[in-house]
C-alpha cells in the first residue's frame, strides 16, 4: 500500500487525513511468490528469519524479535528516516496469507530484569546501526488475526519469510541544509532534558490518532534515525496502560523532550467528548514556531500543520475521521469532520508527465452530487494545464457506457440519448476538448481486451470483499446478479490501467475499487518482473458526499424515484428553488451549525454551498449565522446554486440541441484514446509472452 502526501511544502493552509488501518491481511497465490535466494531484504523476494525473542506483555499482547538468517547490511532505519512511514510483508504459508507488520527500530536488552511494565527492556537503536538487520514488532492476538496466533503460538528459533520494505506514507523532505535531531536522551546516561533546538526551517507538525498496536506508526517515525522534526499532537486509545509494557516508558520520554504530546486514553470512547476539545482546528492551528530568522529578521518559509494521520483498528478509524474505505480517507466524518477537517484536493505534486484518468455513467443529466463530487475536478484539471508548467499533463475522460449495461437497461433509442446528455454534460461545465480526450468507453476495444487479462489476475475473495458489491449481494438472489456486476471493479481497473494512468480522481464510493486497480497492477508487475503499470494514486473529491434533499440517509441519486431529492445541472430556477424549499431539516433556528450527526439535513446544505463556493465550512456557517429562519436562509441557499448552475444550464441546453457537434467530439476522443491504448495492449501482450 502507497501514500504520498497530498499538500506541498508551501504557504497555503489545508487539511488531509490519512487512515491507516492495522487490521487485514490478503492472500497470495503460490505461483506468483519469489523465492529467489535474497541475501538483503527487499519487496520483491522473501528473506529468511528466524524468532530471535518473545516478551509476552499480557495474554493477548507481546514483542517479537526477528532476526535474519544472514546479517543485514543495508541500514534500511537510515535510509527511510523521517519521512517514510514502512512496513514489511510477513508470509503464513499455511494458509498463503501475507499480512503487513510495521517494525521498530528496537532490540531487546539481554541483561534486563523485567521487574514491572516500566522496565527498560528494549533499546533504541543507535545511529549508523542496524543490529544486523534485527527487527521488533509490537503485535495483537486479534479473535480474527490468524497470522497474529500463528506467530505467537511458534517456538523461539523457528524461521519464517519476510519482504518489504513497503511504504505505507511518504512525508515532504525537508531542505537539505536542516538539522538532524539529537537523540542522545532516548539512552540510558544522556542528559535528563536536551537543549531546545533550533531549526532553520518551521517543524512540520502533525495530529496523530492511534489505536492500540497502532501506536507502532508513531513510534517509528519518532524513534527511527534521522528522525521525524516536528512535534506529533498524540491521542492514543487503549483498553489499559499496561497493555503497551515497555513501549510506554518511552512514550513518557518522548513526551517529556517535546518529541510527542501525549494524551493517552484508556477508555477511548468513552471519552470522546474531552478529546473533541483537545483537538486542534486544521485551519490556523501553527503549532511549535521554532525556526531561525534571516539578517532581515525575517522567518524563512514557514510550514504549517495541514495533516492529521489516523492508525487503528476500523472501529477506532470510524470513530475518529469515518468510515475507511482506501489509504486516503477522503471526505470526513467522526470526531475530525464534527471539528472541521476535511480532505482537500491540491494539484500542486501532480508531475508534468502525470496522466489522470476518470470516467462517469452515462446515466443522463448530471446532478449535484455527480458535479462536485468527481465532474468539477475534471475541469480544476483542465484549468491547471493552462498554469503552473501542466501542460504535458495527459488527462482522459470518460463515458463508461460498458459499465452501464451492468444496470438494468434502456432501450438503444433511450441509451444513445443519455451517452449523448452526458457528453453534453461535461462539456457544459468547461471540461475543454481541446485540453482533455473525451471519449465513450465502449468506442476502446482495448478496455475489454485487457479486462479478460487482469480477470485471470483478480480471485473471487477479492471482489467478494468490494463494499459496493457486498451491499448488492445483501440485497439481492445472488443466483440472479449478475457477472458483470461481480466483475465490475476488474473492468474499472483495465480503464484505468490500459493507459497507464498515474492519477485516478474518484467519489469516495469508489475508492476502494481503485485500491483493487493497485493490486491487480501489482500482481501483473511482480509476476512478468516488470514495472509496465504504474500504481495509480488515488484523488478524492474534495466535497464530501452531496445527499438526499429528502433522505439524509441516502447519497443524492437519479435512481432515486423521488425527483425532489436531488438537483440537476440543468433544472430550471423555479425547480431549485422548490427543491431547497422542500429539503428535510430540522426545528432549530436560533443557529445554524455544521454537525451531521445532529443535523444532517442542515449539514448536507453547507455542504453544499461549501462545495459550490469553495469556502470552509466555517466560512459557510459565518455566513449563515446572519439567519433567523430556514425561509430566508433556504431562499438565500437556492438563489448561489441558481446563480452558480446558470452557465451550465444554458451551455446545456445548447449542447443538447447539436448532437452531430457531441458525435465529433466523440469520435475525436475515441480516435485519440485508442492510439494510446492501442501502444499499451501491444506492450502488454509482449511482456506477456503473445506477441
Amino acid at each position: 500500500m502507497y501514500m504520498k502526501p497530498l499538500f506541498k511544502r508551501s504557504l497555503y493552509i489545508g487539511s488531509s487525513i490519512i487512515a491507516l488501518s492495522t487490521g487485514g491481511y490478503y492472500f497470495y497465490k503460490k505461483s506468483f511468490v519469489l523465492n529467489k535466494p535474497s541475501i538483503e531484504l527487499n519487496p520483491d523476494f522473501f528473506v529468511k528469519y528466524k524468532i530471535n525473542w518473545r516478551h509476552d506483555i499480557d495474554k493477548d499482547h507481546y514483542l517479537l524479535e526477528l532476526k535474519p538468517l544472514i546479517p543485514q547490511k543495508k541500514n534500511i532505519w537510515k535510509d527511510m528516516g523521517y519521512n517514510k512511514l514502512w512496513s514489511v510483508e510477513v508470509k503464513q504459508p499455511e494458509i498463503s496469507v501475507v499480512r503487513n507488520y510495521t517494525p521498530l527500530p528496537l532490540v531487546h536488552s539481554k541483561n534486563a530484569v523485567v521487574k514491572d511494565e516500566d522496565t527498560n527492556i528494549v533499546d533504541v537503536l543507535k545511529d549508523g546501526c542496524n543490529a544486523d538487520g534485527i527487527l521488533i514488532f509490537y503485535i495483537k492476538q486479534y479473535s480474527n488475526g490468524e497470522v497474529a496466533r500463528w506467530l505467537h503460538n511458534l517456538p523461539q528459533g523457528h524461521v519464517i519469510e519476510l519482504r518489504g520494505p513497503f511504504l505505507e506514507y511518504e512525508f515532504p523532505e525537508y531542505p537539505k541544509d536542516e538539522i538532524i535531531r539529537d537523540r542522545s536522551f532516548l539512552w540510558n546516561g544522556a542528559p535528563e532534558k536536551s537543549e531546545k533546538e533550533r531549526f532553520k526551517y518551521q517543524p512540520f507538525d502533525i495530529c496523530m490518532f492511534t489505536g492500540g498496536t497502532g501506536i507502532v506508526a508513531c513510534l517509528q517515525l519518532v524513534l527511527t534515525e534521522n528522525p521525524f522534526r516536528g512535534r506529533i499532537k498524540l491521542f492514543h486509545g487503549c483498553h489499559d496502560r499496561k497493555e503497551l509494557g515497555p513501549l510506554y516508558p518511552l512514550m513518557k520520554k518522548l513526551d517529556k523532550h517535546d518529541r510527542i504530546d501525549l494524551n493517552l486514553y484508556e477508555n477511548f470512547s468513552s471519552n470522546l467528548k474531552s478529546i473533541f476539545k483537545l483537538i486542534p482546528k486544521p485551519y490556523g492551528y501553527e503549532g511549535q514556531r521554532v525556526f531561525q530568522v534571516d539578517g532581515n529578521n525575517d522567518p524563512k518559509q514557514i510550514i504549517r500543520p495541514v495533516l492529521s494521520l489516523v492508525v487503528g483498528p476500523e472501529g477506532f478509524i470510524t470513530s475518529v475521521a469515518g468510515t475507511k474505505l482506501t489509504p486516503y480517507q477522503g471526505p470526513i466524518s467522526g470526531l475530525l469532520g464534527a471539528k472541521g477537517w476535511n480532505y482537500k484536493l491540491h494539484t500542486d505534486d501532480i508531475p508534468s508527465n502525470a496522466t489522470i484518468f476518470s470516467m462517469i455513467q452515462p446515466t443522463g443529466q448530471f446532478h449535484l452530487g455527480n458535479y462536485l463530487g468527481a465532474v468539477r475536478v475534471w475541469k480544476d484539471l483542465c484549468d491547471l494545464k493552462s498554469s503552473n508548467n501542466k501542460n504535458d499533463v495527459k488527462l482522459l475522460f470518460g463515458a463508461a457506457d460498458l459499465h452501464a449495461i451492468t444496470i438494468p437497461k434502456p432501450d438503444a433509442k433511450s441509451f444513445k440519448k443519455t451517452r449523448l446528455e452526458a457528453i453534453a454534460s461535461l462539456l457544459s461545465i468547461g471540461i475543454d476538448p481541446k485540453k482533455a480526450i473525451i471519449f465513450t468507453q465502449s468506442g476502446i476495444k482495448q478496455h475489454a481486451e485487457l479486462h479478460w487479462i487482469l480477470s485471470t489476475f483478480a480471485s473471487m475473495g477479492t471482489l467478494n470483499r468490494m463494499t459496493q458489491w457486498k451491499s448488492k449481494a445483501a440485497t439481492n438472489d445472488l443466483n440472479n446478479v449478475k457477472l458483470g456486476l461481480f466483475s465490475y471493479p476488474v473492468l474499472q481497473a483495465a480503464d484505468i490501467l490500459i493507459y497507464k494512468a498515474t492519477h485516478v480522481p474518484v467519489g469516495d464510493d469508489q475508492a476502494q475499487h481503485l485500491e483493487c486497480t493497485r493490486t491487480l497492477a501489482g500482481l501483473f508487475n511482480n509476476c512478468y518482473k516488470t514495472n509496465l503499470f504504474p500504481l495509480p494514486k488515488t484523488m478524492l473529491a474534495p466535497t464530501k458526499k452531496i445527499l438526499s434533499l429528502s433522505n439524509v440517509e441516502k447519497k443524492m441519486s437519479k435512481s432515486d424515484p423521488n425527483q425532489n431529492s436531488l438537483i440537476y445541472l440543468n433544472d430550471p430556477p423555479e425547480s431549485i428553488q422548490r427543491k431547497i424549499k422542500k429539503a428535510v431539516t430540522d426545528s432549530i433556528t436560533d443557529h445554524f451549525n455544521y454537525n451531521p450527526i445532529e443535523r444532517p439535513g442542515l449539514s448536507n446544505l453547507i455542504n453544499m454551498i461549501s462545495g459550490v463556493q469553495r469556502k470552509s465550512i466555517q466560512d459557510v456557517e459565518k455566513d449563515f449565522s446572519r439567519f433567523n429562519n430556514y425561509r430566508d436562509l433556504k431562499s438565500y441557499i437556492a438563489d448561489i446554486l441558481i446563480e452558480h448552475l446558470r452557465e451550465p444550464r444554458e451551455n446545456f441546453n445548447k449542447l443538447v440541441g447539436n448532437p452531430d457537434f457531441l458525435e465529433s467530439v466523440i469520435k475525436n476522443g475515441v480516435e485519440a484514446a485508442s492510439e494510446i491504448a492501442e501502444k499499451n495492449i501491444q506492450e502488454i501482450k509482449k511482456t506477456m509472452g503473445f506477441l
